[in-house]
């Protein structure tokens, strides 16, 4: 048996199942975590942007056991086309096996309680962030008629831009396992021939990780994404750190 204590994210999920909210003066129970999770605001005493990323991946996680039927499918279908002689026809395997997985991922996502509010508040917050990083930035508003109508549609292109890739991140936050290879890093291997690296379409070049380089269609898109998923990470970072002081806090029992 391991004597490793279970981390703030698994004793925030571990609460959020359980079936005992009771208080005790004993002991610490899993409604003093949830009062912990529920002390951590910002300074106007809204929910944190980390605290939302932390319910989300907790929500997903409790649906992505749906996953093992997908891609215990995905891999009949890729063992079928390693029975295959004709290449062209195991590639088309191949590419409806990678097809099918990303449309069952679509449609586990729907399942999630909190992402529609939650992909809203992270747009948001990706509107702010690029603001200070200067991604996509806009001449001031014209006063004239027929500029700001040219500076108006910028201004929505921008905003859709940024939509896009907030939704993208925010989707390889969720599942950073690349989704057309399962995490194995390669495709191929049919008919005799070696297996190759997962590169094709977007694939992860072998590292069995979702490729953040695949978000966006320029240099700055792709590192404005990066900056972006590295931020995220910070945010949940700094909520376990929050939780962390506020149990050792006497006055939270967690």
């Amino acid at each position: 048996m391991s004597d490793e204590k279970p981390s703030i994210g698994e004793r925030y999920a571990i609460a959020l199942t359980s079936s005992h909210l009771e208080w005790s003066n004993e002991r610490r129970t899993a409604l003093d975590f949830l009062l912990a999770m529920g002390c951590v605001r910002d300074g106007d005493g809204r929910e944190t942007m980390g605290s939302m990323l932390m319910r989300l991946m907790h929500e997903f996680a409790q649906i992505k056991g749906e996953y093992s039927n997908a891609r215990r499918q995905q891999a009949r279908m890729l063992l079928a086309a390693k029975e295959v002689r004709d290449p062209l026809m195991a590639a088309a395997i191949e590419v409806l096996a990678e097809d099918e997985a990303i449309a069952a991922h679509q449609h586990i996502r729907l399942k999630i309680p909190s992402l529609a509010a939650t992909q809203r508040a992270f747009t948001n917050w990706c509107m702010i962030q690029a603001g200070k990083r200067g991604f996509m930035t806009l001449a001031p508003m014209p006063t004239d008629r027929v500029k700001f109508k040219t500076w108006r549609q910028s201004l929505d292109e921008r905003n859709r831009t940024i939509g896009l890739l907030a939704g993208k991140v925010l989707d390889v936050f969720m599942e950073p396992t690349c989704i057309r290879c399962s995490g194995r890093g390669f495709s191929g291997g049919y008919s005799g021939t070696i297996q190759t690296k997962c590169n094709t379409r977007g694939g992860c070049g072998g590292s069995g990780r979702r490729d953040l380089r695949h978000i966006g269609n320029s240099s700055l898109q792709h590192d404005f994404s990066y900056y972006l998923y590295c931020q995220a990470e910070h945010l949940l970072t700094h909520v376990e750190i929050e939780l962390a002081k506020k149990m050792r806090d006497d006055t939270v029992k967690a």
